[in-house]
């Protein structure tokens, strides 16, 4: 059943949720009662009878606005973020006039006995060719060169694997490695503190000018090369991984 009833003016809002009053209209007033219960769905005041009737206003009604409103509320973008650039690597050493480069590559220590692997790279666009035992000078902190016999070999320093292995050709294609060892005790007999080796040269073979042994990261303070009173250094012949 459908009874007249006054109904509040209605406000209608333009698409895009502008909050402008497009128009108020009073439509005629209606109470509508339902047939099955008898119960009141909507009704609105009579300002003009002075009636006061409360309203109860379906749940989907209240859900409708409550999608327009959400609809009508911006999201806010999300803030950008400042991502840190990693810096760019540091670039490569120059590769010497030789074509071939050598760095230090670690070192062992045990009782006295010290051990320290070099390595030599094949840095230019040809392949290179090594052969027997690299040639050493030892250099203290002031780069200064120091009185150390360099033995081929052990030199009965102690036995240890491969260094005693005879010398055999190698060859390294670009990019291409080989490696050798120095051998040396810390035996000091003597009364005074003996020098320390800091820097190595090496001429990587006989006919191969001299140029130095690069230091990674950790050792650019210094090799330390102990040799304490025996000044004797054994050198091991090139090898490569094969021949560990």
């Amino acid at each position: 059943m459908v009874l007249p009833a006054p109904v509040s003016p209605v406000t209608t809002v333009r698409p895009g949720c502008s909050s402008s009053r497009a128009s108020s209209i009073t439509p005629r007033p209606w109470i509508r009662i339902s047939a099955s219960t008898g119960t009141t769905v909507s009704a609105v005041t009579d300002n003009r009878e002075d009636a006061r009737v409360r309203s109860r206003v379906p749940a989907s009604l209240g859900l409708l606005s409550v999608l327009l409103l959400g609809a009508c509320t911006a999201t806010p973008a999300p803030e950008a973020v400042d991502t840190p650039t990693a810096a760019p690597p540091p670039p490569g050493e120059p590769c010497p006039a030789g074509g071939l480069r050598v760095a230090a590559d670690g070192s062992e220590a045990a009782m006295g006995l010290r051990i320290l692997h070099l390595e030599v790279t094949n840095c230019g666009g040809r392949p290179q060719g090594l052969s027997g035992y690299p040639r050493l000078r030892v250099l203290d902190e002031n780069r200064t060169r120091m009185d150390v016999r360099v033995r081929e070999g052990s030199a009965g320093i102690a036995t240890v694997d491969g260094f005693d292995d005879p010398p055999r050709s190698v060859t390294l294609e670009p990019g291409g490695t080989a490696r050798t060892g120095l051998m040396w005790r810390n035996t000091n007999t003597g009364t005074t503190a003996p020098g320390v080796g800091e820097y190595l040269e090496i001429a990587p073979s006989g006919t191969r000018p001299w140029q130095p042994v690069e230091q990674p990261a950790p050792d650019r303070n210094g090799l330390h090369i102990d040799l304490g009173t025996t000044g004797t250094l054994g050198v091991r012949a090139w090898y490569q991984d094969d021949g560990r």
